[in-house]
């Protein structure tokens, strides 16, 4: 996650969270055509680097479109939906 941070500084936001974006999907990709369970661990390790990506850039922008004193309700929110996806996620299909 500290080196999305630095990658948005130096890169823009746009462009690291697309990253993070097109890695995650790729590599979700990769996990559901894996043959053997090497790959497929290697394949949701680079998925949980782009999911880390993902999670950290979206406080990184929130932060930089939400004034100071509503950031915390929305980052809330944001913290809740991610855990509750991946409760409900699995119950949905």
């Amino acid at each position: 996650m500290p080196v999305y941070g630095r990658s948005s500084d130096v890169f823009g936001r746009k462009v690291t969270i697309l990253f993070a974006i097109i890695t995650f999907e790729i590599s979700s990709l990769l996990s559901g055509i894996a043959q053997s369970m090497t790959q497929l661990t290697v394949f949701r390790a680079i998925q949980g680097i782009g999911a880390g990506g993902i999670m950290a850039m979206v406080f990184v922008i929130i932060a930089d479109i939400v004034l100071l004193r509503d950031r915390g309700k929305y980052q809330g929110i944001i913290g809740a939906v991610w855990g509750l996806s991946g409760v409900l996620g699995p119950l949905v299909g």
